[in-house]
């Protein structure tokens, strides 16, 4: 059983993608980055809201980087919101905070349209 909830929101220019659960190895992993690579093909920015996220291990982190990677090569902006203290630390730890933007706070009015 998938223990990760994906819930997208599209606007024009901006995707936000509210996750709940666990980002761990295997099918958790997979569907993010499916899910996440094809809205990166179709907006200029992809948000992820990790909020709501438990847990992350290394497969997880190693996701991020990709989209990261990803988004990058394709002009795109990917940025991780909100991560839980957990995931915060995981993010300084692996120095993953270095290459991808991490926002706090709330959304943009131009981020809630999406």
């Amino acid at each position: 059983m998938l223990q990760l909830e994906l819930d997208p929101r599209s606007g024009e220019r901006t995707a936000i993608v509210h996750c709940t659960g666990r980002i761990i190895f295997h099918e958790e992993a997979k569907t993010l980055a499916e899910t996440v690579q094809a809205l990166i093909e179709k907006h200029e920015q992809v948000i992820l809201d990790l909020s709501q996220v438990r847990d992350v291990d290394s497969a997880g982190l190693g996701t991020f980087a990709s989209l990261h990677l990803f988004a990058r090569k394709q002009n795109r902006t990917f940025v991780l919101m909100n991560p839980v203290m957990f995931v915060r630390d995981l993010l300084q730890l692996t120095q993953l905070d270095r290459q991808i933007q991490v926002r706090h706070g709330g959304f943009s009015a131009m981020e809630h349209a999406a």
